[in-house]
């Protein structure tokens, strides 16, 4: 006669299950809990994650595009430098029908300066890919993706 008995957690009807092989469920738990960990992340990093310094400027140009390629037409954009340690709002501006921009800088050559779509109280959300150092001339910071955010 052959016995086996099952663990005291375990019903003796039940299969056995390998206790070293997740389960479907707990790697669709592992795994959102590692996605919401890396977006946490991302954001206590904020808008400069991606983003990379370039040349120093006294004016800047830019140009957003929505999800599908097509330039951000006539859309408020704000203008931002890095001053005593966080990113303050300095103006905004709007792109044309081209969904680009320049705006003179010189006020603010001495700061690190980014632009993004949008107001502090819209719902556009973006980046360009560059960041202007401080100094002097004209710098193109690139072309951003702007989408809207529901959050």
């Amino acid at each position: 006669m052959n016995t086996t008995t099952a663990p005291a957690d375990q019903h003796p009807t039940q299969p056995r299950q390998e206790v070293d092989q997740p389960t479907p469920r707990r790697r669709r738990a592992l795994r959102h809990a590692l996605l919401v960990a890396l977006s946490g992340v991302f954001v206590m990093l904020g808008m400069t994650a991606t983003a990379t310094p370039a040349e120093a400027a006294t004016s800047v140009s830019y140009c957003f595009v929505n999800n599908y390629g097509q330039p951000l037409d006539r859309e408020t954009t704000t203008v931002w430098v890095w001053y005593n340690g966080g990113w303050t709002q300095v103006g905004t501006d709007r792109t044309g029908t081209n969904g680009c921009s320049s705006v003179n800088t010189y006020w603010y050559a001495g700061y690190y300066i980014r632009v993004s779509p949008g107001t502090f109280t819209s719902r556009l959300r973006g980046e360009l890919p560059l960041i202007a150092r401080p100094g002097s001339g004209h710098v193109h910071l690139g072309t951003g993706v702007a989408h809207l955010s529901w959050i």
